[in-house]
This record gives C-alpha cells, structure tokens and sequence, in this order.
C-alpha cells in the first residue's frame, strides 16, 4: 500500500538548527490492538490519544482555554466523565493519522482517471517560493477533497442500508439518500475542481489523467520557533497570527478527530438499537447527520491546520533548500519522487521577505454589510455549536413577582411576554455581557477610542472589524451555555444507564459533548483572527495585547427619518421608498432582528420544558439534546443578524458625519450604552437620527 508505507508521520532526520519542524513526544507503551479495518498504517507519533481514564464523577468542569492544554497522558480532555463510555469500552479509538490514513486510503479515482503525485515532485515544479506555497495549499485541498469523497460514499452505503419502499418515515429517508447522492457528486467535484487547479500550477504533462495525492497532510505537533527565528528582526504580522494560533488548531484535530470516532460509534450502535426495533428512524437519521458534519469538521480542521503550516514554513525557509527538504519541513516524511527532479534549479529565487507581503493593507476591499451566508447551519449545522467553557451562573428573567424557585430552567422566561423589539434590545445586552474569556486575550476596548484612533476615512473599515471581533467574543460565550445544559443531561443520563437504549444514548451524547469541545476550539481561533484584523486596522503593534471590543452593539430601535419628514417609529411611515436605501436596511434588518429575538426566546422556552427533571426514558435525553442544538443555532443566527443591523446602522450615519467630527460624537448615534431594567417593557427606543 504505497499511501500508507510511504506517508508514515514519523520524523526523518537532518533538522536544521534554524528551521520549524513537526515536532512530536514519546507516547507510552500500550498493549498493541487489533487491526482496524480498512485501515493497516502504523500509528504515527503524535500526541493524539483518545482512549481516556476515568475520571471521578461531579469533577469540577475545565475552562475552555484549557483545553488545548489539559489533555493527559493518554490524549484524554481534563475534566471530561469517563462514566459516559460504557460501550464496548475495550476497543481501540482511531486517531487523527489513522483517521486521516483511513479516509485516504481508499480509491478516490471519479469519472477522470489520475495519476500519483508526491508533494515533492509537485514542490519541484514551482519556478519560486510563492509558487510554492501555492503548489503546497493546492495540494493539501486536493487530499481533503479526495477524503471527502471516500467518506460520502461511505455515508451512500450508510443511506443504501436503510432505503426501503413503504418506510415509516419515507419522506425522511427519501431526503437523506439525495442528500447523500448529491453529496457524492459534489465531492467528485471538487475532486476534479482541485486536481486541475494543482495540474495547472505544477504544469501537469498528462492530459487524460489527473494528479492525486500521495503524501497525507501533517497531524501531529508543529514546533515554530517563533522568538528564536525572530530573536533580532521583527516578524511579519502575519506569522505571528499564525504562531498563536497553530497550537490551538493542532488541539482541534485531536478533538474533532474524538467527535468523529464518538459520532461512527453512535451511530453503529443506534443502527443496532434500529434494527432491535428499540430506537425510532428519527434518532437514526439525527445520529447520521451528526457523523457527517464530524466528518466535515475534521476534513476542515486538518486543511487549516496545513495551510497554516505551509505559509509559515515556507517564509521561514531559505529560498536556496531544496523541494526534498521542503516536503520534509511540511510533512515528515515524504514519499519518493516519481520521476527525475531536473537537474537545474531556478537561477534566482526570491527571497521569502519579497515573496510574501504580510505588511500589505487588509482592508482595500469594500466592508461587508450584509453577510453571504446569514445563517450559521451553512457552514457549520447546529450541531456543531458547542462549548467547553467552565461552568458560569445562569441569568434566569423572571418575570416581576415570580419566585426564583419556579423557574423551570428557562434562560428568558422574562421575556416570554414581551415585545419582541424589547426581547432583542435585552439579549443584546445579556450576549455580550463579558464573562470569562482565556488569559492572554487582550486589553479591552471601547468603540470611542477605537474610532479615535483611526482616520475619518476608515471608520467604517474600522466599525466592521470591531463589530466582527464583538460577535466572535459573543459567539465564544454563548457555547458555554451547551455545555452547561449538556452537563446537566449527562448527569440525568447516568441514572438511566441500565435502562433498555441507555448505553446507546449515552454515546450519542458523549458524541455532542466531543463536538462541543472541538466547537470551542474553533471559536477561539476566529476570535483570535478577528481581533488580529482589528490590530491591523488601527494599525497598533501586535506586541501589544491584542483589542477586546468592550462597547455593546445597539440592540433596539433606530429611529429613521425619511426624505419626506416620517419618522420610523410613527404609525403612518409604511413605506420604505422614503427612508433611502440605508435607512431601508436599517429598518429591514431591525425588524428581522426582533423575528431572530422572538425565535430564540420560545427556543430556550422549548428547550426547558423539554429537560424533564426525572427522566424516566433515555429517549428523553435525546429529545432534550435536540433542543439544546436548536437554542443555541438561534443564538448563533441572532449574533449575526445583530453584526449586521449595527453596520447597517453604521452606513447610515457616518455620511451624515464629515471625517473630522470627534470620534465621541459619532459613536453617540451609532450605539445606546444605557438599557432598560429587565423587569421594564416599555416601547423600543433607540437613538434618535
């Protein structure tokens, strides 16, 4: 098997003193296991254990940021109850590399023939150094394409199995088997998509065949040496985003790989329960959707985690080394060339430094108002919404006069009866509202100062970034509140352990809690990228601490005033036509925000009433973790549409303002700082245009 003998992720030799390598420690000497199969490639050295011990139960919950640091000796996460894994508890877990070599490992070929290529060969090829690093990207898409096709066919076989005429639930399967249909054409695509984008960098000769990939992309830990290449230069800005962040996205491997092996185990089990006729189709098929948004997260975290590398390993080399030497510096070990290198090389290669403008502006594109995919299921379904925050107190609003002891779980039950412009304006405030973010985020900062700090001109670039790095520290917040509730349902699901189907439900919510742990990892890295785009902006030292947006966006009504003199908060301004197209948006988006609040207000109400405080049936458990998802998808959605109103509002106010107005005066029209009292329902009121 040449992919899996050849691209062993064990570490070859000849280091250089100066140049950042995969880095890797010793694991301990475990009993070998028994051969997974479809998949015979040696484990490679890395630090990605899943098999965990037990931990004592009613531990204390880790803090989010300590994710990526706390896993023990065996690769387990700290602070996670082993009391969930009481399903075949003796069999070995897939880790990443044998994951990743698991889905490469298949054939890929689609309705275009291929032939092998190896990343060195490939390397060989490019006339410079940003070639390279182009060469190097465009191949790593095209194994992450050819994984993903071996994994919808995988899922088509899944769909084959349980389509069958006069099924109970028709409609369901019906939907499931074209989606798994499509999903296999369109990996097909892409396939042949990133084939030919890699043909066409490298100048593949052959035109009846295709290049597929033979070396697997890096899993394992990668050492940068940041402060000793940079010890008596300033790095580029960029580098350095990608230094802080690579260890947060190795830890995302490993995590996501967990939920990956959680959610096939899920799902095999749940399809034995089916069968025994002790679980519904509905659970299956939730079960099925789970296993593949793990599959496409993993796929997703890997591709990150190797574009980061690439860019970082290719500036840092010199433009003299060899492709040998560069496919060793971007995976361990690669696979032999195929074919003679030619015998000379590129007279002059540019330099690193003159290769990559990291220093370039960021922001010469037209900020985005609205978003291209306003709803977070697109890139990510609900399900993959999760956390692994420590536990916080929960903000319960009764309503006036009612015991806290009545309250029945509901986070907004204080909300239930009022207006949902109201609804918006009060969990704007309680989103945002700061709680625990990780050490070392940054120093606050409010949007006064932020908009003092740039020119006139740029503030609109300036509002966007701002009001982005606001959402994601938002967006890291709430997945606290899944695994909270998630918590609170395993404590519940233990007691049901020995009941008929509780095993199975306890793999599947050990599968939930997997992704939530992955979730948070994620979240952390696009937090981290949006307050470095901010820095950027305002054009600060990255040496610095990094901004923390500390300034609440505006949650309630905006009041608009037409070209014919109506004003939007009165009873005879129907139109739109009047208000201009940005006082239009203004008025559209607030509207939808205030749908978003009353969609997340009766979520949470759906989500409590259907947390039963005794369950009596593991079935409960699963119904309850489906609300959960359904709760926190419409906090994601509300984050998003409320990004989006505040630049809206943004667009309508600063023309009114010339460049040189104090930045103070501006920001008095673009947010409110005062909220109502929660108990409070008076009519939505926001600044005055």
């Amino acid at each position: 098997c040449l992919v899996i003998s050849c691209c062993l992720l064990a570490q070859n030799g000849e280091p250089p003193s100066s140049v950042p390598t995969p880095r890797f420690r010793e694991r301990k000497e475990r009993p070998a296991a028994p051969a997974q199969a479809g998949n015979e490639a040696e484990p490679s050295a890395t630090d990605g254990q899943f098999e965990r011990p037990a931990h004592g139960h009613g531990g204390p919950q880790e803090p989010a940021h300590k994710l990526m640091h706390d896993f023990d000796a065996e690769g387990g996460m700290a602070g996670d109850r082993g009391e969930l894994r009481h399903v075949d508890p003796g069999t070995r877990r897939m880790r990443p590399p044998e994951l990743l070599a698991d889905a490469l490992s298949g054939p890929h070929e689609g309705r275009v023939p291929s032939r092998p290529l190896p990343l060195v060969d490939a390397l060989a090829r490019a006339s410079g150094r940003e070639q390279q690093r182009q060469i190097a990207v465009a191949y790593w898409r095209l194994a992450i394409a050819q994984a993903q096709l071996h994994y919808a066919r995988g899922n088509l076989e899944y769909c084959r199995r349980w389509h069958q005429p006069g099924h109970a639930h028709s409609t369901l399967s019906e939907s499931q088997w074209a989606t798994a249909e499509a999903a296999v054409e369109d990996a097909e695509f892409r396939v042949i998509n990133d084939a030919e984008a890699l043909a066409s960098l490298v100048g593949w000769p052959v035109k009846e065949h295709l290049p597929s990939t033979v070396d697997r992309p890096h899993v394992g830990d990668y050492r940068t040496e940041f402060e000793y290449l940079f010890s008596t230069q300033t790095p580029p800005v960029r580098l350095r985003l990608i230094h802080r962040t690579l260890p947060i996205s190795r830890r995302a491997i490993d995590v996501h790989g967990a939920a990956l092996v959680a959610a096939a185990e899920a799902l095999r089990e749940t399809e034995e329960e089916y069968h025994q006729q002790r679980a519904e189709y509905l659970t299956l098929a939730a079960a099925f959707d789970h296993l593949t948004a793990e599959q496409t997260a993993f796929l997703a975290s890997v591709l990150r985690y190797n574009e980061d590398i690439a860019e970082y390993a290719l500036f840092v080399t010199k433009p003299t080394s060899d492709p040998t030497y560069l496919a060793k510096r971007l995976i361990t070990r690669p696979a032999p060339t195929s074919h003679r290198q030619p015998e000379s090389r590129p007279a002059e290669q540019p330099a690193a430094e003159e290769t990559f403008d990291s220093n370039s502006p960021r922001d010469e594109s037209p900020p985005r108002t609205f978003r291209r995919e306003r709803d977070p299921g697109a890139q990510s379904p609900p399900d993959d919404s999760s956390a692994g925050l420590p536990p916080k107190p929960l903000v319960w609003l009764t309503a006036a006069g009612d015991a806290a002891e009545n309250a029945h779980g509901g986070l907004y039950q204080g909300l239930l009866g009022s207006k949902p412009a109201f609804q918006a304006q009060r969990l704007t405030a309680i989103l945002h509202w700061d709680r625990e973010l990780p050490p070392g985020t940054g120093e606050k900062l409010r949007l006064v100062d932020c908009l003092g700090r740039v020119a006139g001109t740029r503030r609109r670039v300036a509002l966007a970034a701002y009001w982005d790095a606001r959402e994601q520290i938002a967006r890291y917040q709430a997945l606290g509140e899944r695994t909270e509730m998630l918590s609170a349902l395993a404590n519940k699901l233990l007691a049901l352990r020995a009941e008929p189907g509780g095993a199975e439900a306890m793999l599947r919510l050990e599968e939930a809690r997997e992704a939530t742990q992955a979730a948070v990892l994620d979240q952390h890295i696009r937090m981290l990228t949006a307050q470095f785009e901010l820095m950027m902006i305002m054009e600060a030292s990255p040496d610095q601490p990094w901004p923390v947006p500390s300034t609440v966006p505006h949650g309630g009504d905006y009041r608009v005033v037409g070209s014919d003199g109506s004003q939007s908060g009165d009873p005879a301004s129907g139109k739109l036509a009047s208000f201009g197209v940005t006082g239009s948006r203004v008025l559209v988006l607030h509207t939808e925000l205030s749908h978003r609040a009353k969609a997340l207000v009766f979520a949470d109400e759906f989500r409590a009433l259907h947390t039963p405080p005794e369950p009596r049936r593991p079935a409960e458990i699963d119904a309850a973790s489906r609300a959960v998802d359904r709760q926190i998808h419409e906090t994601e959605v509300f984050l998003a549409t409320l990004t989006d109103y505040n630049l809206a509002v943004a667009d309508f106010v600063l023309p009114l303002f010339p460049p040189e107005t104090p930045a103070k005066s501006v920001v008095e029209k673009l947010v409110v700082e005062a909220e109502p009292a929660a108990g409070a329902n008076p009519p939505a009121k926001g600044p005055s245009e």
